[in-house]
């Protein structure tokens, strides 16, 4: 079933290619990056503009960008320059010059509810909360991760502040970990430690400093944990690339096996899911070929980011979906072809992608 409503986009109009485009949760100021032009760099300000540059760009490219649910911080990942080095994940006031700090880090998440930063690292191993106000930075987690293109830990904080999701990537037994651990941990001083000794791919007390929740076995599939609203039920989105097949597994109270909501015989598109503020419903993107070619799972393996995804050149491969939990039926909604992104809803009745050249909000159906 197709459906669609209103859709907004949200286009900075500058000389140079813009990219990364991301709005505030009160949908009233937006962030994005500029590359080419005078200043390229990160910039961010009011919707319609005024915009001001918030961060150098410094001749290298920015492979991530989100703001808080204030809308006052952002952060960002830069790349390492050499492949096998350590990326880094820097944060900045929203509405002024210059960086207020950095850690190593290959994934960024902030709290849905509170001016809070995770920064996870799979070449330092460790999981990181810092608090951008507070200048405070706090070690929550050591874990064992093998980096990986395309598999960088993934952060999902609760929407309570109590707990973090997190997954990690195990080459040697081409298996993903989901684990939880708490918002509490011990002060870091600010000296990176050195990068933590390989260890024996045996699991076991040393796998991680959290509780691990689950593991997922294939060399290709990608894992996207998020919380349910009230953040008592965690939920797991799957693409298995390999196998050509998706899925959403919802695991209440954190206990038993989990709940198979949805599978598809297909790639959906591995960009970020969300869960609406009832727990009603759920968007994400769906591969509507049933039999995907290798020209489908070409751009189904583009989709593995929010960067690569909006440059996919072939978007029709995906509809942006939206699953009733209730009764597990499926909705289109009609998109541009090129709304493709990170999916945020904003109440019940809109939802926002945070895409590549714009971001777009979008009226959605009653529930």
């Amino acid at each position: 079933m197709a459906t669609s409503g209103a859709v907004r986009e949200l286009r900075p109009d500058l000389a140079g290619e813009v990219d990364l485009v991301r709005l505030s949760q009160d949908g009233a100021r937006i962030a994005f990056v500029l590359e080419g032009g005078a200043d390229p760099g990160i910039y961010a300000g009011p919707v319609a503009g005024p915009y001001q540059r918030i961060v150098a760009a410094e001749g290298r490219p920015v492979a991530d960008l989100a703001l808080s649910s204030s809308g006052a911080h952002l952060a960002y990942r830069i790349p390492a320059p050499e492949p096998g080095g350590g990326d880094r994940v820097g944060w900045a006031l929203a509405t002024a010059p210059g960086e207020r700090g950095s850690l190593a880090g290959s994934a960024l998440a902030w709290s849905p509810t509170r001016e809070r930063l995770f920064v996870g690292d799979g070449y330092w191993h460790r999981l990181t909360r810092v608090e951008p106000t507070r200048r405070e930075a706090h070690a929550l987690a050591a874990f064992v991760h093998t980096p990986h293109a395309g598999f960088a830990p993934r952060i999902a904080p609760s929407p309570d502040g109590s707990r973090v999701a997190f997954t990690t990537y195990n080459t040697a037994r081409d298996t993903v970990y989901v684990h939880s651990c708490g918002r509490r941990g011990q002060p870091l001083d600010g000296a990176l430690p050195t990068p933590a000794p390989e260890r024996a791919p045996d699991g076991g007390a040393d796998e991680d400093a959290g509780t691990q929740l689950t593991w997922i076995p294939g060399a290709s599939v990608h894992v996207y944990p998020l919380w349910s609203p009230r953040g008592g039920t965690l939920a797991l989105f799957l693409v298995h690339v390999e196998q050509q097949k998706s899925g959403l597994v919802v695991v209440r109270d954190l206990a038993g096996d989990g709940e198979i909501f949805y599978e598809h015989d297909a790639i959906d598109g591995a960009l970020a899911p969300a869960w609406s503020p009832s727990g009603r419903r759920f968007a994400f993107y769906r591969h509507e070929t049933r039999s995907p070619d290798a020209t489908h799972r070409a751009a189904a393996g583009a989709l593995v980011d929010g960067r690569a995804g909006a440059r996919c050149h072939q978007p029709e491969a995906q509809a942006l979906t939206l699953l009733d939990l209730g009764t597990r039926t499926l909705s289109r909604l009609a998109l541009p072809g090129e709304a493709l992104g990170e999916l945020r809803f904003r109440g019940e009745d809109e939802l926002v992608v945070d895409g590549g050249r714009a971001a777009y909000v979008v009226g959605l159906p009653p529930a």
